[in-house]
């Protein structure tokens, strides 16, 4: 899954997608995982990076992105 090329994000975690006008803000967690979309990662990476980064289980950390792509499928924000 790849984050829509338009799909503006601020290092403080705003979101803006171009196209349909609709903004969003994202928690520490939230942005990381787009930051990593931006640069290349896939989602089993990404799974792995937040892991490591927030030390945490990674049963709960795959199942938590797997619901995060599924609000960025959702709210357009990938191709």
């Amino acid at each position: 899954m790849k984050l829509r090329e338009s799909i503006a994000l601020s290092e403080s975690g705003f979101v803006f997608n171009p196209v349909n006008g609709e903004s969003f803000t994202l928690n520490e967690t939230g942005s990381r995982i787009l930051q990593l979309m931006k640069e290349g990662h896939g989602q089993q990476e990404i799974i792995k990076k937040i892991g490591s980064e927030y030390q945490s289980d990674a049963s709960k950390v795959e199942k938590d992105v797997e619901e995060f792509f599924d609000l960025l499928q959702r709210y357009q924000l990938t191709d």
